[in-house]
C-alpha cells in the first residue's frame, strides 16, 4: 500500500495540549482519591458524620466528569497521533511490518494489546530515527518504561473500575480509593513520557517531511 508522507507536528501539538490537560485532571482525580480515603477513614473511627460521607461523593463526581472528558478527547488524538506516526514510518523505510490500522486496532485486542501496540510503535520509531537501517535502530529506555507505565495504569484502571461495580460498603469504596491513589503517580509518569514520545518522534518524522519537500522544490 503507498502511504503519504505528512508532518505530524500540528497533530502532535493537539495531542500534547490534551495529554498535559490529562495530567492535570488526573492529579485531580487522584487527590479526591486521596482526600476519600482520609474522610471514610475519620467516619470509621468517628471522627466525620454522614453530612461528611456526603461530600466525598460531590468530590468524586466533580473529579470524574473532567477526568473522562479529557479520557475520551485524550484517546482519540493519541490514536490519532499513531496512526499518523505509523503511515510516515512506512513511507520512510521498508523495516515497517505493522500497518497503521492495526497499530492502533491492537489496543483493542485482549492479550495482544499487552505488547503489539509498543511492538508497532518501536518500529514507527526505528525507521524514523534510522530509515536505511531500521533493524539495528537503538530504542531508548524510556520507551520500554512508558509501555510497562502504560500496562500498570491499564490494570489499575480495570481493578479499580471492577472494584467500584461491586462496592456496597465502606470498606470496598475504601479500596476503590486506594487503587486510585496509586494509580495517580503511575499514571503522572506514563503520561510524562508519552508526552517526550510524541514530541521526539514528531520532531524527527517533521525534519524527514522538511527534507523530502526541499529536495522535491529544489531537487
Amino acid at each position: 500500500m503507498d502511504y503519504e508522507l505528512k508532518d505530524p507536528l500540528r497533530l502532535a501539538r493537539a495531542v500534547r495540549i490534551a495529554l498535559m490537560l490529562w495530567l492535570i485532571a488526573s492529579i485531580g482525580y487522584g487527590l479526591a482519591a486521596v482526600y476519600s480515603i482520609v474522610a471514610i477513614g475519620s467516619f470509621q473511627r468517628g471522627a466525620a458524620t454522614v453530612e461528611d460521607l456526603g461530600v466525598v461523593d460531590q468530590v468524586n463526581q466533580i473529579a470524574a466528569i473532567p477526568m473522562l472528558l479529557v479520557n475520551l478527547v485524550t484517546i482519540v488524538l493519541v490514536a490519532r497521533w499513531i496512526y499518523r506516526v505509523n503511515k510516515n514510518a512506512h513511507t520512510l523505510s521498508n523495516g515497517m511490518s505493522m500497518t497503521p490500522g492495526w497499530n492502533v486496532g491492537f489496543f483493542f485486542v485482549p492479550f495482544a494489546n499487552l505488547w503489539k501496540p509498543f511492538e508497532g510503535i518501536r518500529q514507527a520509531w526505528r525507521a524514523s530515527v534510522a530509515p536505511h537501517d531500521p533493524y539495528d535502530a537503538p530504542v531508548p529506555g524510556w520507551l520500554t518504561f512508558w509501555w510497562v507505565g502504560w500496562i500498570l495504569s491499564s490494570i489499575l484502571g480495570n481493578v479499580s473500575f471492577r472494584l467500584s461495580l461491586r462496592a456496597e460498603s465502606l470498606d470496598q469504596l475504601l479500596a476503590v480509593q486506594w487503587v486510585d491513589a496509586i494509580c495517580m503517580p503511575v499514571d503522572l509518569l506514563t503520561g510524562l513520557l508519552l508526552l517526550r514520545l510524541v514530541g521526539r518522534l514528531s520532531e524527527i518524522q517533521h525534519e524527514a517531511s522538511s527534507a523530502e519537500t526541499h529536495e522535491a522544490v529544489f531537487g
